[in-house]
């Protein structure tokens, strides 16, 4: 297919795109638009809700009080005789009444306060009109039917809406004793100042805004000429109810007060898709140039690099995987598929998730701080000659790699990194290094290592401090009646006697201590940093009681043997040889002296 063919289908493609994207815009638009606006509305519904608590609150307050003040009186007058006519005669009906004017009085927005027995008849009032007198008995009966239930309050009810204009006032109940007696307070609010409220916010947000209370009935609403069934005509709405007080506040937003914005949204999110756009069809481009520029690049190296013995691949100038031989991908693990387009210190100088707690401290850096990344993006010729690398199922492999910058027409295009494994042989050398420095049988340290350590500490030089409150100390020990064993049980016996206390020997060992092998029966341990020769004794001694506790092996009885132990401190001046032989000829002495001891050279103990 020609090249201008092509463009024109991506050209195609891309418009499709956009329009695509612009519907997506479109709907995400108003659902987002929505979202912010149902957030907006339950905001406003928190604050008036807030606003009408603390309204609320104040009656509560003074109702409780004047429950206190009615509490106190005496417990053997009877409530029930000041319903008749003549209660005013009572001097109960004379407190009780002042007591309720003395609330009304407190509370501003409370315009009528009476008391009820639980029948619905009035005991004493305050501020009763014959208008108040007929709302009142409205809602006596579903007073008196919750209190009945057990509630301590029957809050806010509505009396029937006049006609198109919201109620002035709602009433409230509270439920108290007096002498013993339950006795109903109810109240009538003047509603005035919720409507203030709710006009303010409905002017200033453009909420259509409802109050109800624990009947459903209407409260107070703004504007007045919204309807009063469900607010179906708006963009969004929601409610918020207060349990305490049983009040719900109903909120919506209508279209008109939305669209001009959503509007603006739109044409504000078509001109960006158009800008996204733009910039996709440029980048893209660009894109499908650097494509070609690199495959044309990689076609003409990748011959070459099949021929090449060691793991070779080619990355881009920040470390992306272009191309690997078949060689690199047999010692890494990885398929060419896989591998090419990571990057390359991810896919093989990271190691796997859930290999990283086992690898080295070492190998744990950051892409940030990876030398071989560091070279690639400068551009520098690099030699690693010691590194680990990760296989693909985890494996450490050790190899030399060396990094090669491309630069073509004066530009750099990336790098060729080359990869030797040289795991075999780093294996190799460890494995040589440990078989000359330990012992085939125990697994313990040999003398070669014994005479290098010996070295170390001799010609090492301490502090001042180090001189004056530590020492280094020699234990040559000789195991007790190991020949008589050895000969009963035979060698393998022996063997198994002698891994049994090179284990033992390790146990009591600190960890900067060095237990060797001398050869034989014979074992010695190299012990650093000791605060005098007290110490050395004692740790000797506890050897000795290790070693002499009895030895189970398999098809023999428990086997028992002793040690005979030499100590020998490091003095100046002497060398690893004369030092080991002070060891030695006190280990001699310890056996002369009856075997199963520890002799200190110079000294017997």
């Amino acid at each position: 297919m020609p090249t201008r063919e092509k463009s024109s289908h991506r050209l195609t493609g891309l418009l499709i795109l956009i329009w695509l994207l612009y519907g997506i815009s479109i709907a995400t638009g108003f659902f987002e638009t929505k979202r912010q606006h149902q957030v907006y509305i339950e905001n406003h519904l928190s604050s008036i809700l807030t606003s009408s608590q603390l309204f609320f609150r104040q009656v509560d307050n003074g109702l409780s009080e004047l429950a206190e003040t009615l509490a106190q009186l005496d417990e053997n007058t009877d409530v029930n005789s000041l319903v008749l006519p003549d209660a005013n005669t009572t001097g109960l009906s004379i407190d009780l009444q002042a007591a309720l004017a003395d609330v009304r009085e407190a509370l501003p927005n409370v315009v009528m306060l009476a008391a009820l027995d639980t029948e619905g008849r009035r005991i004493s009032s305050t501020g009763l009109t014959p208008e108040r007198e007929k709302m009142l008995a409205m809602a006596n009966r579903d007073f008196i039917r919750e209190h009945e239930n057990g509630l301590a309050y029957a809050r806010f009810y509505a009396p029937e809406p006049k006609a198109g204009n919201a109620p002035p006032y709602s009433l409230v109940s509270y439920r108290i004793s007096v002498s013993s007696q339950p006795v109903i307070l109810v109240a009538i609010l003047e509603m005035a100042e919720i409507s203030r409220w709710l006009e303010h916010f409905s002017q200033s947000t453009g909420l259509l805004l409802r109050l109800t209370g624990a009947n459903d009935a209407l409260i107070s609403q703004h504007p007045l000429e919204q309807p009063t069934g469900p607010l179906n005509r708006a963009f969004v709405n929601a409610q918020k109810t207060d349990p305490d007080y049983r009040l719900t506040i109903e909120a919506s937003l209508p279209w008109a007060n939305v669209l001009p914005s959503m509007l603006i949204s739109l044409l504000l999110s078509f001109v960006v898709l158009v800008l996204i756009s733009v910039g996709l069809i440029w980048i893209l481009r660009k894109y499908h140039q650097e494509t070609y520029r690199r495959k044309a690049l990689l076609d003409e190296v990748r011959t070459v690099l099949q021929l090449v013995e060691h793991g070779v691949c080619v990355t881009d100038e920040k470390g992306r995987v272009l191309y690997a031989n078949s060689h690199l991908l047999e010692i890494t693990g990885w398929e060419a598929s896989s591998l090419e387009g990571k990057n390359l210190h991810t896919a093989l100088h990271q190691p796997p998730a859930d290999k990283a707690l086992d690898a080295l401290p070492s190998d744990t850096h950051n892409m940030q701080d990876c030398p071989i990344l560091t070279a690639i993006t400068a551009g520098e010729e690099a030699e690693f000659r010691d590194t680990t690398l990760y296989q693909r199922n985890g494996k450490t492999i050790f190899v030399v790699l060396r990094v090669k910058p491309i630069v073509l027409v004066n530009k750099r295009q990336g790098a060729v990194i080359s990869i030797d494994d040289v795991t075999q042989s780093r294996q190799r050398e460890a494995r040589l290094r440990y078989e000359a420095f330990h012992d085939n049988l125990t697994g313990l340290n040999n003398r070669s290592r014994l005479n290098e350590a010996m070295e170390e500490r001799l010609l090492a030089t301490p502090t001042k401090q180090q001189v004056d409150t530590t020492l280094d100390a020699l234990l040559f020990i000789d195991l007790d009646g190991f020949k008589p064993i050895n000969d009963t049980y035979g060698h393998e016996a022996g063997d198994m006697l002698l891994i049994e206390v090179a284990k033992r020997l390790s146990k009591q060992a600190r960890e900067e201590d060095l237990v060797v092998r001398q050869g034989g029966d014979e074992f010695v341990i190299l012990m650093t940093n000791l605060p005098d020769e007290e110490v050395v004794k004692r740790r000797a001694h506890q050897l000795l009681g290790a070693l002499t506790a009895p030895i189970e092996l398999e098809d023999t009885p428990p086997i028992t043997v002793g040690a005979s132990i030499g100590i020998a401190i490091k003095q100046k001046g002497r060398t690893t040889e004369e030092w080991l032989q002070n060891a030695d000829n006190a280990m001699y002495q310890a056996k002369e002296n009856g075997k199963n001891r520890v002799v200190c050279a110079h000294q017997h103990t």
